[in-house]
């Protein structure tokens, strides 16, 4: 089976990325690196595009470089969405124009908005570990996506992005809906 092989770090830390703090991708990467020590471990991946129940599967993913600290005190939701986030920055450059964007963390709405000369998009991000959650939280990343594109309406959103990670079967799906 042939694999891409993404370098995590790389594309986390790199310019596109300056807007985010280095704290913040220090904890994305780090809870990657807690969910990839789990039973479920998500050193490749399959990346599918369309829908949960309608999906395509494109790319079969390799991720290098997950880093792994301590870090103690955290819900395992939190670190599941983290982790869904640090993998939608690593695998949105695969099907979207990436190149010359900068990603801004917003927080209401959708979790990061992507802003450049074109091709503005934002895009939300759910972990899942529950196999019976992950349709469920397609339907809120996507309700989540149409709230943004009535806050941003003066930022030109042409879509947005829904990346659920559902780490139970070893899948990440990337959702597109045009604004």
């Amino acid at each position: 089976m042939d694999y891409i092989q993404i370098e995590v770090s790389e594309e986390l830390f790199n310019e596109r990325n300056n807007n985010i703090s280095e704290i913040t991708k220090n904890f994305m990467i780090n809870c990657l690196g807690l969910i990839n020590e789990e039973d479920t471990k998500i050193t490749s991946l399959d990346l599918c595009e369309n829908s949960i129940n309608n999906s395509k599967i494109k790319k079969n993913l390799e991720l290098n470089n997950i880093m792994k600290e301590e870090c103690k005190g955290i819900s395992s939701k939190v670190i599941v969405e983290y982790a869904a986030i640090c993998i939608n920055l690593c695998t949105i450059p695969i099907h979207f124009a990436y190149k010359n964007i900068e990603v801004i963390q917003v927080g209401h709405g959708s979790d990061y908005i992507c802003y450049g000369n074109s091709n503005n998009f934002i895009f939300e991000s759910k972990g899942v570990n529950s196999k019976f959650n992950c349709p469920a939280q397609a339907k809120k990343g996507l309700d989540q996506i149409d709230k943004s594109f009535k806050i941003f309406k003066s930022k030109n959103i042409e879509f947005g992005i829904v990346g659920v990670s559902c780490f139970y079967e070893n899948k990440h799906y990337l959702i597109e809906k045009q604004n």
